[in-house]
């Protein structure tokens, strides 16, 4: 329902009238000037949507005789509308409010000095809609105070209509967690959300990489790099109570392999190579890891495997492992593997060499849940003794 005049008073084109857009009844208004010259015409646009609340878009700038259009917008939004317009964030909306440049053709929108506010949140950047040869959206933005969680929630959800191209820096909360400074590029289609080059700061001055599918599975190649990684599983625990304590002995973690969740909620860390502290000396390691959450009550499913190139046994260590044994309440249940290449004893004075015990390790082994007795079933234990 839209009524054009020409000829008046304040614009040779004025227009205005009622559409539908997303669903929701919206009033529009256009108003063209005439400069009486060669040069670009002011335009003045509103769009204003009939939802609950209010929700309204201002433009204000000019359109040149070659249809570039540029100048700035504005949009404003109460929680009531944003809570209609985007069900997602019913129960998180917040006012929004949003200003930018903007410079448009007939194969492209630009978006220059954006500055976004929505509650706590704030972000700035610039966005390009490209039209041709197909519809790409390229973001680039900063920000702050971001639910990270609802993030990926609008992101999926506008992927399915116009793929997205995000390169980030922001900070904010993931499933409760607070994220500083983690800064990567999404890449959202119909197909999947992926993340490149993702690296996401952790407690335990520690630093997360990941570049892979997030959505609809989560499955790609990770890097970790902990000084402290008792305190970064400790936090992340508050999520993931699944987790493994970090053993007491050990210290800094640099490490890469393969991570996945599947359907059924198990993750798997695949392929892992990397370096461990475990006491003075760091070793080399491999192994794989797959976790499935249990029911409360009953253990939680492993499958493990580590090899490490050498392992220094000393008392306290055997104490903490023999102690974990006993649980009669085990956290974990599942199939096991070790290979050790070397294991050793301390030196008898403090900072004596250690003394090589045994070589060529290797267990085979179950931990039993708690219908089973808890405890260690191994299967078969192979080493070479006497070093060498």
């Amino acid at each position: 329902n839209l009524s054009i005049f020409t000829g008046g008073p304040r614009a040779v084109i004025a227009a205005g009238g009622t559409m539908r857009i997303g669903g929701f009844d919206a009033a529009m208004t256009l108003d063209i000037d005439d400069t009486g010259s060669a040069g670009p015409a002011p335009v003045t646009a509103t769009l204003k949507l009939h939802s609950e609340g209010h929700a309204e878009l201002k433009f204000h700038g000019t359109l040149g005789h070659d249809s570039f259009l540029s100048g700035a917008v504005a949009a404003k939004a109460d929680k009531t509308a944003i809570a209609s317009l985007l069900p997602a964030l019913k129960e998180s909306a917040a006012p929004f409010d949003m200003t930018a440049s903007l410079a448009a053709t007939g194969q492209q929108v630009r978006l220059d000095d954006v500055a976004l506010q929505a509650g706590g949140m704030q972000a700035g950047g610039n966005a390009v809609l490209s039209l041709s040869p197909a519809p790409l959206l390229r973001v680039t933005a900063r920000a702050t105070r971001v639910d990270l969680d609802l993030a990926a929630i609008l992101v999926s959800g506008m992927r399915r209509q116009l793929p997205v191209a995000a390169a980030l820096d922001v900070s904010g909360t993931l499933s409760g967690l607070p994220v500083n400074g983690a800064h990567g590029t999404l890449l959202a289609d119909d197909a999947s959300l992926r993340a490149e080059q993702l690296s996401v700061p952790l407690p335990g001055q520690a630093i997360l990489g990941f570049s892979g599918p997030i959505s609809p599975a989560l499955s790609g190649h990770f890097t970790i790099e902990a000084q402290d990684p008792a305190a970064t599983l400790a936090l992340l625990r508050h999520q993931l109570p699944y987790l493994p304590a970090w053993p007491k002995d050990a210290g800094r973690l640099d490490a890469a392999g393969m991570a996945s969740v599947t359907r059924g909620g198990t993750l798997a860390l695949d392929d892992i190579a990397g370096h461990v502290a475990m006491g003075p000396a760091r070793t080399g390691f491999t192994g794989a890891l797959h976790l499935t959450p249990a029911p409360a009550g009953q253990a939680t499913r492993i499958a493990a495997r580590i090899g490490l190139d050498r392992l220094t046994l000393d008392r306290p260590m055997i104490r903490e492992l023999l102690a974990a044994l006993s649980d009669p309440a085990p956290r974990y249940a599942g199939p096991l593997q070790i290979a050790v290449g070397t294991l050793e004893k301390p030196g008898g004075q403090p900072n004596a060499p250690s003394h090589v015990i045994a070589t060529d390790l290797r267990i085979d082994a179950s931990l039993r849940d708690k219908a089973a007795g808890g405890g260690l079933h191994i299967r078969l234990a192979t080493m070479h003794m006497g070093g060498g």
